[in-house]
């Protein structure tokens, strides 16, 4: 069992999103993704398979753009090639233009 879970709130859409435990777990707008984004005028910079993120027990979660075409930013800054983000509680993550907050709770 992980001692932390992650979720991304999707403030435009008033949503949780919870992310699955050891499993890399893929963000975007096709649906074969574990973490839909829904087609929308707000979504176009989404790319079908924008990101990924993982997380292993006793270490900080992890996200990593999957060439995507808008670009996967954390904290403002842009993750690029083979590069990885940590995730932190409270932090920004882009899909291009569309945010979504990053929540880390204890589980226990």
């Amino acid at each position: 069992m992980l001692d932390k879970i992650i979720t991304l709130h999707d403030e435009l859409r008033d949503q949780d999103y919870v992310v699955p435990q050891l499993k890399l777990t893929f963000v975007g707008r096709h649906s074969n993704n574990e973490v839909r984004i829904p087609d929308s005028p707000f979504s176009r910079g989404v790319s079908n398979v924008h990101c990924s993120i993982y997380q292993e027990p006793g270490k900080k979660p992890y996200v990593k753009d999957c060439e995507s075409t808008n670009g996967t930013f954390v904290r403002g800054k842009q993750i690029h090639g083979e590069e990885c983000a940590s995730l932190f509680e409270g932090d920004e993550l882009g899909l291009g233009d569309y945010k979504l907050i990053v929540h880390v709770k204890d589980n226990s």
